[in-house]
């Protein structure tokens, strides 16, 4: 019965930060008048702390909303986004590494090499992401795609010592 608990909170979490990332970016194309694109980079920029800097807002309401889009994002949506990685990565690690490997090398090897390949993928599928939408080259991609994994890493990693 904890386990359904636990599902239901999720998808809720899932839900309510899908909608939020929704709301924003059409915020910011309806009242700032930015293309799609430039929404949820500003948001995603914004949340991760990077701060590409490409747009930023123009009047007060947008810097109120994007004040609360701040403190929502960081508090709730990084959460979120830790616990849907720590899961994919616990998922990919056991696709990757059977258990025979893990009783033959030993289990921290195993999560180790899962881990350093989940991180390289998801640093090719950024930067290959931030190339299609944007004008860029693979190594300016790789680049800031490196950048906002860091972030990431370090805010993972605080987030479970805290």
């Amino acid at each position: 019965q904890n386990a359904m608990k636990l599902k239901k909170f999720y998808a809720i979490r899932v839900l309510v930060t899908g909608l939020f990332f929704i709301f924003t970016i059409l915020f910011y194309c309806l009242y700032e008048h930015w293309s799609v694109v430039d929404s949820v980079l500003f948001i995603v920029g914004t949340i991760t702390t990077v701060g590409y800097g490409y747009v930023s807002p123009s009047t007060d309401l947008s810097r109120l909303i994007t004040v609360c889009v701040i403190f929502f994002g960081v508090l709730f949506v990084l959460s979120t986004l830790v616990d849907m990685t720590t899961k994919s990565c616990n998922y990919l690690s056991e696709k990757l590494c059977p258990i025979e490997f893990i009783k033959w090398k030993g289990h921290y090897r195993a999560i180790f090499f899962g881990s350093v390949m989940i991180v390289i993928i998801v640093l090719f599928l950024g930067a290959g992401i931030m190339m299609a939408l944007e004008d860029l080259s693979f190594i300016t991609a790789f680049y800031f795609a490196a950048q906002t994994s860091v972030v990431f890493v370090f805010l993972n990693y605080s987030y479970l010592t805290i």
